[in-house]
Order: C-alpha cells, then sequence, then structure tokens
C-alpha cells in the first residue's frame, strides 16, 4: 500500500500540471470563436479514450489482475508523453507568460484576479461544491456495486464505459446547447440534469439494478461533459491569456482540495451508514453545487 501511495501521489501532481497547461494552451493556438468547438471536441476524445480504458481496466483486472492493468496504464502514460514531443506550433514557440512574480506571487495575482469577477468565483465555487458530489458518488458507488450488488469487475467496468459514452454525446452536443441557451443556462442545466442522474443510482438494487445504474451512469457522463465545456469556454472567454493557466490553477485547487474530503465522507458513511444514503447525499451537494451560479445570475452567460 506504501508504494500505491506514493505512485498515486506522483501520478496526481503531474495530472495537475498536465491538466491546467493543456487547459490554457487551447486560446494560445485557437481564436476565440473556435474555443466552444475546440473544447467540445477535446472532450469527446477524452470520452472515448473513458470508455476504451473502463472497458480494457475492468476486463484486465478480471483476466491477468489488477498489477498486470496498472502496468499496462504506466506504458499507456509513456505513449502519451512521447506523443506530445511532435506538438508544433509556431504560436507556442513564441508565446511568453507576461506579469509572472514568483510562485508566492502568482498565487496571490491568480487569487485576487478570481475575487474581482463575480463569474470565476461562481464557476470555481460550483466546481469545488460539484466535485464534492462526485466525489461522495464514486465512493458511495463502488461500495454498493462490489458489496451490496455483487457485480463482477467486467461489469462494473461496463457501467463506466457508460459514462464515458455519455460524455461523447455529451461533448457533441455541448456547442449546440450553448448556442441555444447561452454558455451560462447550459452550466446551470447540466447541474439541475447530473443531480437526478446520481439520484438514479440510489434505489439500484431490484431486478434491473444494471439498467438503472447504467442509465445513470450515461445521464451523468452527458450532463457532465455539457458542464465542463461550458465552463471551460467561460473561463477561457472572460480571463486573459496570460492569467488564465492561474485562474485555473484558482479553480483546479479547489476541486482537488475537496475530492479527498468527499472520498471520505462517501466511504466512511458507505461503510457506516448505507452506501445508497450516500449517493443521495451526493446528489443534494450537487445540486447545491448550482446556488453560487445563481447568486452571480451567470445565466444568460455568453454565447458561442
Amino acid at each position: 500500500m506504501q508504494v500505491l501511495y506514493g505512485v498515486v501521489v506522483l501520478v496526481q501532481t503531474q495530472t495537475v500540471v498536465n491538466d491546467l497547461a493543456s487547459a490554457s494552451l487551447v486560446p494560445k493556438v485557437l481564436p476565440t470563436e473556435m474555443l466552444a468547438a475546440s473544447n467540445s471536441a477535446l472532450s469527446v476524445n477524452s470520452s472515448v479514450a473513458g470508455i476504451a480504458g473502463n472497458g480494457l481496466g475492468g476486463g484486465l483486472v478480471q483476466l491477468a489482475g489488477a498489477s498486470l492493468a496498472v502496468a499496462v496504464d504506466a506504458v499507456s502514460y509513456a505513449v502519451s508523453g512521447t506523443l506530445l514531443l511532435f506538438l508544433r506550433s509556431p504560436s507556442l514557440r513564441t508565446a511568453r507568460v507576461r506579469g509572472r512574480r514568483g510562485i508566492v506571487g502568482d498565487i496571490k495575482s491568480g487569487l485576487a484576479y478570481v475575487r474581482q469577477d463575480r463569474v470565476l468565483v461562481a464557476l470555481c465555487l460550483t466546481s469545488g461544491i460539484g466535485a464534492l458530489a462526485v466525489a461522495i458518488r464514486d465512493a458511495s458507488l463502488v461500495l454498493a456495486l462490489v458489496r451490496d450488488l455483487h457485480f463482477s469487475p467486467a461489469l462494473v467496468g461496463l457501467l463506466a464505459m457508460l459514462a464515458g459514452l455519455g460524455g461523447v454525446i455529451g461533448g457533441l452536443l455541448a456547442s449546440r446547447v450553448a448556442k441555444r441557451l447561452g454558455f451560462g443556462r447550459s452550466v446551470l442545466w447540466a447541474i439541475v440534469v447530473s443531480a437526478p442522474a446520481i439520484g438514479l443510482l440510489t434505489s439500484p438494487f431490484g431486478v434491473a439494478a444494471p439498467l438503472v445504474v447504467g442509465l445513470g451512469q450515461f445521464i451523468a457522463g452527458a450532463s457532465g461533459a455539457v458542464y465542463t465545456i461550458g465552463q471551460l469556454t467561460m473561463r477561457q472567454l472572460v480571463t486573459p491569456p496570460d492569467m488564465l493557466g492561474r485562474v485555473n490553477a484558482v479553480r483546479r485547487f479547489l476541486v482537488y482540495a475537496m475530492l479527498p474530503v468527499g472520498g471520505l465522507v462517501g466511504g466512511f458513511g458507505g461503510v457506516h451508514v448505507e452506501s445508497r444514503a450516500m449517493l443521495g447525499v451526493a446528489a443534494v451537494v450537487m445540486l447545491a453545487s448550482v446556488l453560487p451560479l445563481l447568486a452571480a445570475d451567470v445565466r444568460p452567460g455568453a454565447r458561442p
């Protein structure tokens, strides 16, 4: 377990660096009018990878054990890093971030910039609360599927693939939804839909348990993609390129601060209370994440 803890810390540390850089890179290479479409394409790509990864992961664990599955995952990281070496763009070669003040100064300037913008404050708070709900859901759902329903690893992986499939559909529809409703409303409605999707998971103990869980996973994946694309594009539109990395870091810190809290709440509650009850708590927390957006009145939003 000590080795596993160390690996997780290293992987997640590099994941944060990668995600912040990739989210800040898109506006440097594409014009503003293409941001929504490009974010949708990236989201679809990620969801397709998630479908394949969850299916392969569950199958590998079932057939060859968890150790081999983790080893295959390590190889996939190496391949991904190698592919990035072929990324070429004149704008990236000449790009320079102005206003840097060192690590501490950058943190302070990022926080100060977020605090002065009501939209950014609302997006960051909503993301943090939503991350708490997702972490509670994920920890409770695993307990419910494995301990209470006795699902096999392959079936758990298959159900997780449905979330990825929903992400593909949501990614394809996100730009169209934003054009019709505006980014602000599309983000709000995505959260409102996500809460009942989690609620579907609170009653997976009947005859059609796999179907109920699968439907909840699919809807959550689709609404999650619409939310992710909408809020990311809003941040890119309202934030200057030189500040975008620091603003993304502020949001990311709130999200990652909530994930372990939600994992502990979901795991502890699932063991000592009931997994189904904790899934209900996750649904309520998810619905509550719309409050900062409503308080900031971001409903009109921006249109692509």
